[in-house]
Order: structure tokens, then sequence, then C-alpha cells
């Protein structure tokens, strides 16, 4: 019994890694304050960042004016098959949408607008900046 209270949470465990892998997911928790949009208007802290890691690779421009933010372009590169899409189900949930179109998706609210582009199959570009 006590064999078979062990291996238990050690089969779960590694199925748990099997299924994340075979999904594709890739972590934005690195890039969420840009990808969320709250930088704008904020006093401007780079021009250019990258982050790189096991399965994500982004480039992200910010344009200033006055030295605060007032847009973001977000550059992702080597791309999982579901990366777009991963984006796309990020913002239809922050906005309570359903779009499925995949090259171009647009949202937006009364002083931001969110554009989602797919560039190539290896390159999305996501833009975000105040709206006028």
């Amino acid at each position: 019994m006590k064999l078979l209270a062990y291996f238990i949470p050690v089969l779960l465990f590694s199925c748990g890694e099997i299924i994340s892998k075979k999904n594709n997911q890739i972590d934005l928790s690195p890039i969420e304050n840009e990808l969320s949009g709250s930088a704008l208007g904020e006093p401007i802290k780079y021009i250019n960042k990258s982050h790189q890691s096991e399965n994500l690779d982004v480039v992200i421009f910010s344009k200033n004016n006055k030295n605060k933010v007032a847009e973001l372009d977000i550059h992702f590169k080597n791309l999982t098959k579901t990366t777009y899409s991963q984006l796309r189900e990020l913002y239809n949930s922050n906005f309570n949408t359903s779009y499925t179109d995949t090259v171009f998706n647009t949202w937006q609210t009364d002083s931001t607008e969110f554009i989602l582009y797919k560039n190539s199959d290896s390159s999305i570009l996501v833009n975000i900046y105040k709206r006028k």
C-alpha cells in the first residue's frame, strides 16, 4: 500500500509533463505587463527589450511621446504551431470575444487598441497603442 501511495503521485506528475509539452503552450508571464497594455502611459523604461527562454523568443519595441510609452510592438519569433491561437485566446478571454481569424484580429477599449497579426509561420506581431 505504501508503494502504491508513492507511485500514484509520481505517475500523475509524469503525465502532467507529457500533456503540457503536447499542448505547446508558451509561458507568457514574463511579458504579461506588455501584452496587457498596462505599460502604456507609464514613464519609458526601455526602447528595445528582448526576452528569450526555452519556448519564448520576443523583442519588444516601445515608442514614446514626452517620455511616456505611447505604443508597444511585440515581435514573437521562433514560434510553436499554437502561439498565435494562444495569443488570440488570451485577448478573447480578456475582452470577452470569440474571434477566430488565423491571420489578423483587433480588440479595442475606449483608449487602447490591440492588434494581433501573423506575419508568417515564424513571426507574429502584437501592436498596442493609445487611441486618439
